[in-house]
């Protein structure tokens, strides 16, 4: 669906994109017309093993506008989340030895890769895996979740984002990538129909829908285009679309972000995610230079900009980032999304959803404030808020208690496996759409535990190194204003405000 507006949270057809359509119309609406969106990616990944239920409801608790998963089929048709069909490093399959006998060697997309392959298993047998740590070594603490969670399917990871978006009282979006549809497409296993399925059960293929659907390849969503009525988003990556390569065509993703090969995405799609390499090219020392014309020759055509991925490790940034010289230690996340924030970018994809609310709203309050942002760009305003709930600033509701009069959580973890040592469901608890909701929210008090612990903390930090004590001001009135109620999952209460 090409030439699309999300006004008020709600995608409207609006004719071709022009240069005079304001790009931030197509992604954001009238309520948060200047806000960047935050996209959970693959969940909060930073945080859980990725593509589980587990990664996507923390996401939405800590802020994000969308979750994003990854689609790939089962034998028997089922769009299930994860990152590649290849399952060995996200999963205990090798642990299993009845299936040792589907370890098998196969080409995708032009390269071998060997281990074990959705297709060749039955939503049955997927069923009996579990998810584990994709970067161990980057993310050890992640690893005291592996054998807990299930691998979801499509159809359950939109019934976990509608009973989170009724619990969150705004509507949650859902990103999902249809991954290797060449690949899928030639051994009979489509993930277009099955996808464009699950959103019609769900009521998600309609106009006012909080849906993007994106592939770094071309023929699948030029084909989409014409059968959903969402937005379409053109992933950008390097070398060139496979399906494009398959089919003997020369263009290169290169060829794609030309201002001429901009035009022709615009044809079929709403908007583009280029690596943030694209927006912020590096010199010879990995330091970011000046934007490049990207963004604002994606906004010429009227489409959407949105990067990938934004992670909180050193790794994963330029030098100029960096903090110290522990790869896997963290980085000046928050001058990394200003520097984004500032090239013009309309949404991010983050594994640290947390992190990129908060950069998000010290951006905005630095920028509502009329005072230069400060060239050390320390301030969180969700640590700020913790911090002043750890010391007694303000007084807050049971996370666990129900915002209804006379129901009460059950306990329990509905996604997590039994016997994994996590919780229990009461027999005597009658459990509907609702009250599991309100469980889900109860049961995951140890997600909220976990992140007020560091972020009290780092919360004492930042405010000792904020270096700008009127962006402080702009940020804790926004907080007073109950704008950021939402990063924890709940909105405040008047006994909240700060």
């Amino acid at each position: 669906m090409a030439a699309s507006a999300l006004v008020s949270g709600a995608v409207v057809l609006t004719g071709p994109a022009t240069a005079s359509q304001p790009p931030s119309q197509i992604t954001h609406g009238k309520d948060r017309p200047d806000e960047p969106l935050v996209i959970g990616h693959r969940g909060a990944s930073g945080y859980r093993p990725e593509h589980t239920l587990a990664s996507y409801r923390l996401a939405i608790r800590l802020g994000a506008d969308f979750v994003e998963p990854d689609l790939v089929s089962t034998k028997d048709g089922v769009l299930v989340a994860r990152h590649e069909n290849e399952i060995g490093g996200t999963t205990d399959v090798a642990d299993h030895t009845e299936f040792a006998d589907r370890y098998t060697t196969k080409t995708i997309d032009g390269r071998s890769i060997s281990g074990w392959f959705t297709e060749d298993f039955t939503l049955a047998e997927l069923k009996t895996l579990r998810a584990t740590e994709r970067l161990p070594e980057v993310r050890p603490a992640n690893r005291r979740y592996d054998g807990m969670f299930e691998v979801p399917t499509f159809d359950e990871v939109l019934d976990l984002v509608a009973r989170e978006s009724k619990h969150r009282g705004e509507v949650i979006g859902v990103y999902p990538e249809t991954k290797h549809p060449t690949h899928f497409d030639s051994i009979g296993l489509s993930l277009d129909q099955p996808l464009v399925d699950d959103l019609k059960r769900h009521h998600l293929n309609r106009p006012n829908a909080r849906v993007f659907i994106q592939s770094f390849e071309t023929g699948n969503i030029r084909e989409l285009s014409d059968e959903v009525k969402v937005p379409i988003i053109q992933l950008i990556g390097g070398g060139a679309p496979y399906d494009l390569e398959a089919a003997g065509d020369p263009r290169t993703y290169r060829d794609l972000t030309t201002p001429e090969g901009l035009k022709e995405i615009a044809t079929y799609a709403d908007g583009i995610g280029p690596g943030k390499e694209l927006v912020l090219p590096r010199n010879e020392s990995g330091a970011t230079t000046t934007p490049s014309d990207l963004v604002d020759d994606a906004h010429a055509v009227g489409l959407a900009v949105h990067i990938y991925t934004m992670r909180d490790e050193n790794r994963f940034m330029a030098t100029n980032f960096r903090r110290g010289t522990d790869p896997n230690a963290k980085g000046d996340a928050f001058s990394e999304y200003r520097a984004f924030f500032e090239a013009g970018v309309d949404g991010v994809f983050s594994d640290h959803p947390d992190t990129a609310v908060a950069a998000r709203e010290a951006w905005v309050a630095g920028r509502g404030s009329g005072i230069p942002p400060p060239t050390d760009w320390r301030l969180n305003p969700t640590q700020l808020a913790v911090e002043a709930r750890t010391t007694g600033g303000s007084t807050w509701q049971n996370p666990g208690a129900s915002s209804r009069s006379g129901v009460q959580p059950c306990p329990g973890f509905p996604d997590a496996v039994p016997g994994s040592g996590f919780g229990h469901q009461d027999p005597g608890c009658e459990v509907g759409d609702d009250q599991r909701a309100e469980a889900e929210h109860g049961a995951d008090h140890h997600d909220q535990a976990d992140q007020v612990g560091v972020d009290a903390e780092v919360g004492r930090q930042a405010a000792a190194h904020t270096s700008h004590p009127a962006v402080v001001d702009a940020a804790l009135q926004t907080l007073r204003s109950g704008l950021h109620g939402r990063v924890l999952g709940h909105r405040m209460s008047p006994s909240e405000s700060l």
